[in-house]
């Protein structure tokens, strides 16, 4: 005997203007922040009512001992797949022929996440010292459906074991409900990023839903008696309300989820519940307006995305408001023709099973797509005809950097076990850098100024958080305390090593104990007989150093940056007070040498970041390095400090 389709709950006008909310909150925050700083909730809104529907579903069909999980999936693949099959296959086209081979190699990783639903992960295990801004990730809002997914998978196993079992359905969906916000509470301060994007911190907002599909299905009765009592009209107004405050009141500081994701919980949850018949429910949400948005707010909420962000990757800069709004004008025109051209006709009708195993290979096929991208570093070969005066100068800022430890570093530093570590020849160096990947970045520079020399770099910054190389600066329970005391006692042992040169990103050496920190090391550098060179923090250029050539093969609006630079007046004033606290330091020190690159990439106007024709920098706005060009170029003076040689 055949098995009947899966039931399920009667459509809802009201809901998909929910939905219609949910997105355009989304969608303006992404677009105009400053206009809806909370904007961001809609997400939240999106699983509960994910959580309510999919719940109804499973619990429907369990109860009536005909849920098939075959079936359940099938239908959880047509409805998404070809979506977003789509979406992701026009990121790789365009890509292809507009992104930068480090741009590209990143939107790879970035589609193997989307077409495997692990967006949430890829996401939060890239985060660290040279993370992009989020502007710069395509695909950065596939964290959430990548949270979907995965409970779609442990939800219907839960509760069809829970049936199975006999279990109460109601204490099964409270307990992991309970236990998931526990989880989000505890770690939304200890760890806020994994608050954010790891599903057990999350699948509380789901079950939520879940749990009001229980109370709808099996309390018909406390329903009853609560819009008899309180009103579905009030309930539906005050949730509406509870949403707006969100919306206009909460932004990105916070600590997010935390409690704060009570609010666009708690305000779906008394909407969906207050029914259809609710004056808002039935005379806003069912409107006409909100429900065709409703209907497209999955591909909507697929394609505003992408097309914010890489217009911010091409152009370099932030868009201008008239171009975003255009942006997201095309947004829901793609979101429309999708609806109506792929969405509605694939996901209906014909071999639903034959169908789901189709789009399963297509997605596949996605993923190893985006897998080649990644695994080929961008494959640059895309634009070898394409501008050819500017490749040498392009290579340094879209290849990153690859000096990690290598065999000569492991082989003399054996009792090492930091993150970052280098060494030029296999034998006792002469020569110590030591810091973050600031100190990192004279080291190619260094090494050809001084064939003579040895040089090590020790440290840590390339490869995740930033070192900072001064004592003091790490209790013996931080993670990096054990990293700073073992490059300490190899300094102190190794009397080869005649001259450290210190120098580290201002933002991580500098706080409130920086001047006596830096006394600490001092001394003890000191104490061991070793000629000490400070080497002040490069100018943070507030751009991007791409800005300043002609290296895509198209724009939005053309917009080089001539001349690539910044003014001098503005650099000295922002970094003033940190120059004034390192020389009152060395005031006590006069045998440390002190080197201030901005004297060489400064005049008295403008810093540059193109000098000779070369591209001094590797980034920019924020954690600017130095190109290998960069490195060369202050090395030719840097170099004539070791040894108390002089400038």
């Amino acid at each position: 005997m055949s098995r009947l389709p899966l039931l399920h709950p009667n459509y809802r006008k009201d809901i998909d203007g929910l939905r219609a909310v949910a997105v355009l909150s989304v969608v303006i925050f992404h677009a105009f922040p400053d206009y809806l700083a909370g904007g961001f909730i809609g997400v939240d809104v999106f699983f509960v009512i994910s959580g309510y529907l999919i719940s109804t579903i499973i619990l429907k069909n369990l109860d009536k001992d005909c849920f098939s999980f075959s079936e359940f999936y099938v239908r959880r693949i047509n409805r998404i797949f070809p979506d977003l099959i789509v979406v992701l296959l026009f990121c790789y086209a365009f890509g292809w022929f507009a992104l930068l081979s480090d741009e590209y190699m990143k939107l790879g990783k970035y589609i193997i996440g989307g077409a495997f639903f692990v967006s949430n992960f890829v996401l939060y295990y890239e985060n660290g010292y040279f993370d992009d801004a989020s502007e710069l990730k395509p695909l950065l809002h596939l964290w959430s459906l990548g949270i979907e997914e995965q409970f779609y998978i442990f939800c219907p196993l839960i509760l069809w074991a829970a049936f199975r079992k006999k279990f109460k359905i109601l204490g099964v969906i409270i307990l992991f409900c309970g236990l998931s916000f526990f989880w989000n509470i505890k770690t939304v301060h200890s760890n806020p990023l994994a608050d954010f994007y790891f599903p057990q911190t999350r699948f509380w907002e789901l079950l939520s839903g879940g749990l009001l599909a229980w109370i709808t299905l099996y309390k018909p009765e406390f329903a009853s008696y609560f819009k008899g009592r309180i009103g579905g009209n009030s309930a539906s107004a005050f949730g509406c309300l509870l949403l707006l405050y969100g919306v206009f009141s909460l932004d990105r500081t916070i600590g997010f989820p935390g409690y704060y994701a009570l609010i666009p919980v708690l305000s779906a949850v008394l909407i969906i519940f207050s029914g259809s018949d609710a004056w808002v429910n039935r005379h806003i949400l069912s409107h006409k307006y909100a429900v065709w948005v409703g209907l497209i707010s999955f591909p909507l909420y697929l394609w505003h995305w992408p097309l914010l962000s890489l217009a911010r990757i091409i152009q370099g800069e932030a868009v201008p408001p008239g171009i975003r709004a255009g942006i997201l004008g095309v947004a829901f025109l793609l979101a429309w023709l999708t609806y109506k051209f792929i969405e509605r006709p694939l996901r209906f009708g014909g071999n639903q099973a034959l169908k789901a195993s189709l789009y399963g290979v297509a997605m596949l096929c996605v993923g190893i797509l985006g897998y080649n991208v990644y695994s080929g570093e961008g494959i640059p070969d895309r634009l070898s005809n394409f501008n050819q005066k500017n490749k040498t100068i392009l290579s340094q800022i879209v290849s990153p950097p690859k000096l990690l430890r290598n065999k000569q570093c492991e082989q003399y530093f054996s009792q090492y076990e930091g993150g970052l570590c280098v060494l030029k020849d296999d034998k006792a160096p002469d020569i110590l850098l030591f810091g973050d990947s600031h100190a990192l970045q004279y080291y190619t520079g260094l090494r050809d100024a001084l064939p003579q020399k040895n040089i090590a770099m020790l440290g840590a910054g390339w490869t995740g958080d930033a070192l900072n190389p001064l004592l003091g600066a790490y209790q013996p329970a931080d993670a990096y305390y054990k990293i700073q005391k073992q490059i300490y006692d190899i300094i102190q042992s190794n009397n080869g090593i005649s001259d450290i040169i210190i120098s580290c990103y201002r933002n991580i050496c500098v706080n409130d104990s920086f001047e006596k920190n830096m006394r600490n090391t001092l001394n003890v550098l000191l104490s061991a007989k070793k000629t000490v060179t400070f080497v002040f923090d490069v100018p943070d250029i507030p751009f991007y150093p791409k800005l300043c050539l002609d290296s895509r093969p198209f724009r939005l609006y053309s917009h080089v940056r001539k001349p690539c630079a910044f003014s001098t007046v503005d650099y000295a004033e922002e970094s003033k007070s940190y120059k004034d606290r390192v020389y009152k330091v060395l005031a006590d020190y006069p045998s440390v040498e002190v080197y201030d690159p901005s004297r060489f990439l400064c005049d008295d106007r403008l810093c540059y970041a193109i000098k000779a024709g070369k591209l001094l920098y590797r980034n920019g706005k924020s954690n600017s390095h130095l190109s290998d060009d960069g490195s060369a170029f202050i090395s030719q003076s840097l170099s004539g400090l070791i040894g108390h040689q002089g400038l």
